[in-house]
């Protein structure tokens, strides 16, 4: 495919790379001569001196051809706009790094992003506090992913001698809201079945319902520790979208930064 990357931080150089390593065809937009010299000089990827949002530079490197443009600079306008103007010229799939919630909240004044021609929006400060928050919630899981809007949870969790269900076969255990998708034990791939029996340090998957979580926590019976004061240090975009999960989903009564 045909990739326009624009902005060339770091969230945009660690893209490029991925990109051009699949052999995808990646043109970079900045308005840094200097830092696109180093990516020209490390990737194989195209570069462009320019204005990402502009419809001259834009139109400089064939954007009608162009299947996906990421707008990824420290900007969240100049992003907006670049995918608004990409979108005008025809490019099926445009991204924008969006990291002031405000331009993405359910305001009633506020427009969808579609809207505005932006088909996806990423946040990796937002994704990097949601990753600790998943951490405070389940702090038995190894790995948690979210599907179809937050509803569905992937969620990964060691088996250890302590969980109720070490020693039990999946169809004795009550699993409510989830279903054990995957088992692996030591180099092995089990395919789940109801006298698959989980032994400790086997590595197991369950999918369910993400408003289910509270039931995995009486079938490992392990105590989760309730919180009563949370310390963070640091006042970043990454901490304000923290403290937000926590006050919405975990009450705790003080949180100090």
């Amino acid at each position: 495919m045909r990739i326009v990357v624009v902005g060339l931080g770091r969230v945009g150089y660690n893209i490029s790379k991925a990109l051009s390593e699949e052999g995808h065809d990646v043109i970079i937009i900045d308005k840094d001569a200097e830092v696109l010299k180093v990516a020209a000089a490390n990737l194989d990827v195209m570069t462009v001196v320019g204005n990402g949002a502009s419809a001259r530079t834009l139109e400089t490197v064939d954007i009608k051809a162009v299947d996906i443009i990421l707008a990824v600079t420290e900007n969240d306008e100049l992003n907006m706009i670049a995918c608004m103007t990409a979108k005008q010229c025809g490019v099926p799939m445009t991204v924008a790094r969006i990291r002031n919630s405000d331009y993405t909240s359910s305001h009633p004044y506020l427009l969808s992003y579609s809207s505005y021609g932006i088909d996806l929006i990423i946040n990796p400060e937002h994704l990097a506090a949601q990753e600790i928050f998943r951490l405070i919630e389940i702090p038995m899981a190894t790995d948690m992913e979210y599907f179809y809007e937050g509803k569905l949870s992937l969620i990964g969790l060691k088996v250890i001698q302590e969980m109720a269900i070490a020693g039990q076969k999946i169809a004795d255990l009550s699993l409510d809201r989830f279903t054990i998708v995957a088992v692996s034990r030591g180099e092995k791939a089990l395919i789940p079945r109801g006298d698959t029996c989980l032994l400790p340090n086997d590595k197991i998957l369950l999918l369910g319902e993400t408003t289910g979580f509270q039931h995995l926590n009486g079938l490992i019976k392990k105590k989760t520790p309730v919180f009563r004061r949370v310390v963070i240090a640091g006042g970043g975009l990454i901490t304000q979208y923290l403290v937000r999960l926590l006050l919405q989903k975990k009450k705790i009564p003080e949180i100090i930064v």
